[in-house]
């Protein structure tokens, strides 16, 4: 349906707008015509971030509606709304009902059937396997989006051939952002710019919300680099492994609650025992201390000033993003920090970039 619509409007710029939105950037986004004369596509995943209650948000979008301009187009993608404005969109614009997401236990099956209606054969294995690389959500399972999209680019790279086979799903499922995060992962410690880039285009052709997978990779990526920060200012002050590894164990997971100016972050306690989440554990610890596979240890891949860099330039960079910006822009921006972290950017350069 996003390819229809893409195909009708032509020249666009595509906006994803979620809860890290504020309620006035949304409103002045709707507002705003581009510059450029294009039309503005902006595609809602979640309400955006407001002071007000959730009824009175509900009110005030309601009223938004009948002012969208003609060059604006608003997509309110698998968002729950109230009736007033389903019936509104049914008036004024077009309703489609879809099946978001498959049960774990239904997605190969469903692949299955699905490669077959367009004359392809595919094993259960196989359809398995693609369902691994999904990304998953409690309850629900997997999106069928997503599912769809890897299996026509699965179609793409196999052309002429009828039959799918493994080093066919390996070669193109293995992109969303679970699993290509531990391979940039890699490409950095190992300073391949090359790599890490071609890795993040597989995610950009495949995304659906780009600037949402950005800031997943952006906590994953200050997860890790925190991490390898406080194990090496650890065993600079002189500390044995023991008392390292007692320090990390008082960081706690914090989880967020209310919004807007409500908001407020609090240690995250485990559902069982009711204690606090430990934020890293000894055996994550260990992985950044040993070699595996006769590789060097991921601590030895840095030195104290590059971690601090890259820990700099990741949290001012999603700061940058959540405050709004285009896809592109978080691209670009995501990119830069990528060729920082490899070295092929200085700090000083990055910075001007950002500021452009």
């Amino acid at each position: 349906m996003m390819q229809k619509i893409y195909q009708a409007l032509g020249e666009f710029e595509r906006y994803t707008a979620d809860e890290e939105w504020s309620w006035e950037y949304f409103r002045q986004q709707i507002s705003e015509a581009l510059v450029s004369g294009k039309k503005k596509l902006i595609v809602m995943n979640d309400w955006p971030d407001a002071r007000e209650t959730k009824v009175t948000l509900v009110k005030n979008f309601a009223k938004l509606l009948p002012d969208i301009p003609v060059d604006c187009v608003l997509v309110i993608n698998n968002v729950e709304v109230p009736d007033e404005v389903k019936n509104w969109t049914k008036s004024h614009g077009r309703v489609f009902e879809f099946k978001q997401y498959l049960p774990l236990p239904e997605a190969p099956d469903w692949i299955i059937a699905f490669c077959q209606k367009r004359g392809r054969t595919i094993d259960s294995a196989n359809a398995a396997m693609i369902t691994r690389t999904m990304r998953k959500k409690e309850k629900a399972g997997v999106n069928v989006d997503e599912v769809i999209t890897s299996l026509l680019r699965l179609e793409h790279y196999m052309g002429s051939r009828k039959n799918v086979t493994k080093d066919d799903v390996s070669a193109t499922c293995f992109d969303s952002t679970d699993f290509v995060i531990w391979n940039l992962f890699y490409a950095l410690d190992a300073k391949d710019l090359s790599k890490a880039l071609s890795l993040l285009n597989k995610v950009w052709t495949g995304s659906h919300q780009v600037d949402k997978d950005i800031s997943g990779m952006i906590y994953s990526m200050i997860w890790r680099f925190r991490l390898l920060f406080i194990l090496k200012e650890g065993f600079a002050k002189k500390w044995d492994k023991d008392r390292v590894f007692k320090e990390l164990q008082q960081i706690y997971k914090l989880e967020r609650k209310g919004s807007g100016f409500k908001t407020k972050m609090t240690v995250e306690l485990n559902k069982t025992d009711k204690q606090p989440k430990i934020m890293y554990t000894p055996y994550l610890a260990e992985m950044m201390l040993n070699s595996y596979y006769g590789k060097d240890p991921v601590i030895s891949k840095y030195m104290r000033k590059e971690i601090f860099i890259a820990i700099k330039v990741l949290e001012e960079t999603l700061v940058r993003i959540r405050h709004g910006c285009s896809e592109d822009e978080a691209i670009m921006l995501f990119e830069l920090v990528v060729c920082t972290i490899c070295g092929a950017v200085r700090e000083r350069d990055w910075r001007t970039f950002r500021n452009v």
